[in-house]
């Protein structure tokens, strides 16, 4: 790890953004009314594009924050805002209050 370019505050948040992942792709596997779904990685984390029920949604999931050491998650539905999700751990849980 001391070879790495990045702190270890860093990798701990990545390696976290990565079980939060996981869990969203089992959610969207079991779930037959989401459909196109894009995992697009960005500079201070992803963003999730899917179709819900025919109407497109997004996940902005940041990693980087001076204020909070988990992730911010926020939910957009046809382009607009609907709401915020803060989370360090059960990222079960967390997916199941996003759905």
């Amino acid at each position: 790890m001391s070879e790495l370019p990045i702190t270890k505050d860093f990798y701990n948040r990545s390696e976290r953004c990565t079980y939060f992942l996981k869990e969203l792709k089992s959610f969207f596997e079991s779930n037959d009314n989401i459909t196109d779904i894009h995992f697009i990685p960005v500079i201070k984390g992803y963003e999730v594009e899917y179709i819900n029920g025919g109407i497109s949604e997004k996940l902005c999931i940041n990693i980087r924050n001076k204020f909070y050491d988990g992730m911010i998650i926020k939910k957009y539905v046809d382009g607009k805002f609907k709401k915020i999700y803060c989370t360090k751990e059960n990222f079960a849980e967390t997916v199941n209050r996003i759905f």
